[in-house]
């Protein structure tokens, strides 16, 4: 990764004027609520944007008493890594910055590199986080990101949500992720390093798409010459996102009045939530279930929904999309994880930790175990219940949870023994013994508020 200088690097000369992004401006686009004297994370990889983000972010939490705490995640994927998030480290040091490398451990895939890569780092963050009590976690997604999001999800065929692009802000489990420079161009944000004197990485990760990059850029600049500029496609991102949002309030009211999120990591969603509301409310009662259970970043696209939609309408079979189990009743419709979707086996981290199990269940681990020790997290399964002694009956409530989801709890295992059903209370004595608690359902997508935020609080576009 090249070290570059801010006040060297070429301009685009298509892109707006390059004037440093200052305090005031930065001040209007992080108009959220926040806590007094508030700490906020922001993710650095070193690039213009985020660097730029970071040195904003800072000056900001300065003025309101405040701290700013940078994190940068070292995936391990390249021999340079290390270096470079030192690098940043010494970069933030001098700005007197705290600066945090967290480190992707473990072996890594190979296969989807770059998506698997993308989960792990977002989960280090938003583990941090969560560990260290900060609400708010900052993403350097600039304009240009948005405009190159929207326009291939146009060539996409997408729908409302698409358009909408990337959303400023989204809530997760403990934590929201706010990106304030969604309406800056990049050139703006090189401006404001130049400014700060301020050198720069590379980000190679920026090269990963350089092929769809570049193509969407040719696509951009015949449209430009048509007046489709990326300001204009920024509008529609502004614009659709408008309409999301007031959609997503809908959709929260619905699921208020139909649907139980259970501790035990399922929904029971009444029928009249799909049966007597319109179809594009439906449809998006659906994502909600999906996104919430099946925990994946996007949901299916509708050419699934559709049918899956129906089929719970007028069907009394279950069904299976974006790794969630369908269950109809009479009245209700029972969703869960789809037990085959769910990964065979997660070791037990050695050390004292919070860990989250299959993107659903948090655990809490109060004291290190035994390094050669093979406890392991997987799901209770058809196996579990045939271990299960005989004279074991679960209490109230336990019992009556449905079929499907017993299949889907998680279950600590040592080797091939059951040790521990925390939601059935098995092994309740053995699990505190080995200091693990389970914390409870947190999922990565929640399903009782809207995961998208207005962009409203961003200066209406001309």
């Amino acid at each position: 990764m090249a070290v570059l200088n801010a006040l060297t690097s070429s301009f685009d000369s298509r892109s707006e004027p390059c004037a440093p992004l200052g305090s005031k401006e930065f001040e209007s686009l992080m108009d959220l609520d926040y806590e007094s004297c508030p700490t906020v994370a922001v993710g650095v990889s070193g690039g213009s944007d985020s660097l730029s983000l970071c040195l904003l972010a800072n000056d900001w939490a300065k003025a309101h008493s405040g701290k700013v705490i940078a994190l940068t995640v070292d995936h391990g994927l390249r021999p340079e890594s290390k270096s470079e998030a030192e690098t940043v480290k010494s970069w933030l040091q001098a700005h007197a910055i705290e600066h945090h490398i967290l480190t992707w451990k473990g072996e890594k895939p190979q296969t989807r590199i770059q998506e698997e890569a993308r989960k792990a780092r977002y989960n280090l963050l938003k583990t941090f986080c969560y560990k260290n009590g900060i609400l708010h976690l900052l993403l350097g997604h600039h304009q240009e990101d948005q405009v190159e999001t929207v326009l291939d999800r146009f060539l996409h065929g997408t729908g409302l949500d698409g358009l909408a692009g990337i959303a400023p802000v989204v809530e997760h489990d403990h934590v929201r992720v706010i990106r304030p420079l969604l309406t800056i161009s990049k050139v703006r944000l090189m401006a404001t390093l130049s400014q700060r004197h301020q050198a720069f990485l590379d980000d190679p990760s920026n090269q990963s798409d350089k092929f769809t990059r570049s193509r969407l850029r040719k696509i951009l600049s015949s449209l430009e010459s048509e007046g489709g500029t990326a300001s204009r496609l920024a509008q529609v991102a502004y614009r659709s996102g408008l309409s999301r949002a007031a959609l997503d309030e809908i959709v929260n009211d619905v699921l208020v009045r139909n649907a139980s999120l259970h501790g035990e990591g399922y929904i029971s969603l009444k029928k009249s939530a799909l049966e007597d509301t319109p179809k594009d409310i439906a449809l998006r009662v659906l994502m909600r279930t999906i996104q919430c259970i099946g925990g994946n970043a996007y949901p299916p696209r509708q050419k699934s929904l559709e049918p899956l939609l129906k089929a719970l309408q007028r069907e009394e079979n279950p069904k299976t999309l974006g790794n969630c189990y369908f269950l109809p009743r009479k009245k209700t419709i029972i969703i869960c994880r789809e037990a085959i979707q769910i990964p065979e086996a997660f070791p037990i981290p050695h050390t004292d930790s919070h860990f989250v199990w299959n993107e659903r269940f948090m655990f809490k681990s109060i004291k290190s175990l035994p390094q050669d020790s093979q406890y392991l997290v997987r799901p209770f399964g058809e196996k579990g219940l045939h271990i299960l002694p005989a004279d074991f009956c679960p209490t109230e409530p336990q019992e009556n949870i449905p079929g499907p989801v017993l299949y889907t709890l998680p279950a600590i295992w040592n080797k091939e023994k059951l040790v521990s059903v925390p939601h059935i209370r098995y092994g309740l004595t053995k699990l505190e013994k080995l200091g693990l608690q389970l914390v409870g359902f947190a999922p990565t997508y929640a399903l009782g508020k809207p995961p998208y935020f207005s962009h409203e609080r961003y200066p209406e576009f001309p």
